[in-house]
């Protein structure tokens, strides 16, 4: 009988050299199943022959951007959060050398749950339930937070101070490392952001990096209880507003095609649009939205540059799955969002009571 082929982009023999040795209780053969839809890390659910499922994670194929797909840090936040408030799934092992299994990977335990990671998902919902998941997504990212930085040992995860313009800064050169042609619009709009940085620069909190409601799991039946918060690997320390501007991205049609099956917000009329959604979040945390305009314009600037390093990996060949072919397209109507967040400014705080 001939041997089970390899799962993409790994060696499986060395995987499960590597798991036998630091993982108690998981025998091989392991049978892998590449989790569909995903645009970053690939992301196999691990079936061995004895013992219990486990997660494996490993960079995408092709071009990665410096300190972009960071599973060490995944790792070891992983690890800190472990036993806190903030539900994740358990880290069993991490391979940081590239000539075992032919790239880094990310062992973790396997949490039984769902996601409304599709229009579908979200059309399914009752109104009052769509409200509901979406206070508990905001509780969820409240508690990140409100992570107590010295207790769980992430003090040092990043340097204190001064995120707001080293983000700025690092999608900007991340745009130079991925793009693939000259856009005029991009450099306005981080010309813009500089000019436009709010003047506190100082807060110093964990930030996710790349929170919406596909990188969470909720109770199977109930997606008022969230049970883990998924994909750490840009998570760093630094101003919490910057993951509710993302969220507000992710929240309307325009992200779409970079969600795995459309986007359950827009299918739902349950859900708070934006503003409400911001509001959510003040009520939760007192925070002064302000300079709102601000952090929703860096979202598309990120959104932009990862855009355009997926239609570059996908014109190299290096992608998995489908709709990466319009990607290209996205990345100026990102921008062009960037720009008319900045445009519209002070209107766009969230309304008090």
């Amino acid at each position: 009988m001939s041997a089970a082929p390899d799962p993409v982009g790994l060696d499986r023999s060395d995987v499960e050299a590597f798991v036998t040795a630091r993982v108690p209780g998981l025998s091989p053969p392991f049978e892998y199943e590449l989790f569909t839809g995903g645009r970053s890390n690939l992301t196999f659910l691990v079936t061995p022959s004895e013992g219990r499922r486990f997660v494996l994670r490993r960079p995408p194929r092709g071009l990665v951007a410096p300190s972009a797909n960071d599973l060490a840090r995944e790792h070891r936040v992983l690890s800190a959060l472990s036993g806190s408030g903030v539900p994740v799934p358990t880290p069993l092992a991490f391979n940081g050398d590239p000539a075992v299994g032919g790239a880094p990977f990310l062992l973790m335990s396997f949490v039984e749950g769902s996601s409304l990671d599709s229009a579908a998902a979200g059309a399914s919902l009752a109104p009052a339930t769509a409200r509901a998941a979406t206070g508990a997504l905001l509780d969820a990212l409240v508690g990140i937070h409100a992570t107590d930085l010295d207790r769980t040992g992430l003090h040092d995860l990043a340097r204190h101070g001064g995120y707001l313009s080293r983000q700025v800064g690092r999608w900007y050169g991340q745009w130079d490392h991925v793009r693939t042609r000259e856009l005029g619009s991009l450099d306005e709009l981080h010309a813009r952001l500089v000019r436009d940085l709010p003047a506190n620069d100082s807060a110093v909190a964990l930030v996710h990096g790349d929170f919406r409601f596909d990188n969470t799991l909720h109770a199977t039946g109930d997606p008022t209880r969230i049970v883990a918060v998924l994909d750490w690997e840009m998570s760093t320390l630094g101003d919490p507003l910057a993951d509710l501007g993302l969220l507000m991205a992710y929240w309307g049609d325009l992200a779409a095609p970079l969600l795995r099956a459309g986007n359950p917000v827009t299918a739902n009329l349950g859900f708070p649009d934006e503003g409400e959604l911001a509001d959510l979040y003040r009520q939760r945390t007192g925070a002064d939205l302000g300079s709102l305009s601000f952090y929703r314009a860096l979202a598309f600037l990120k959104l932009a540059v990862i855009t355009e390093g997926l239609h570059r990996r996908h014109r190299d060949g290096a992608t998995l799955g489908e709709g990466f072919e319009a990607m290209g397209d996205l990345v100026p109507a990102f921008v062009e969002a960037g720009l008319e967040r900045l445009a519209v400014g002070p209107r766009e705080r969230a309304p008090r009571p």
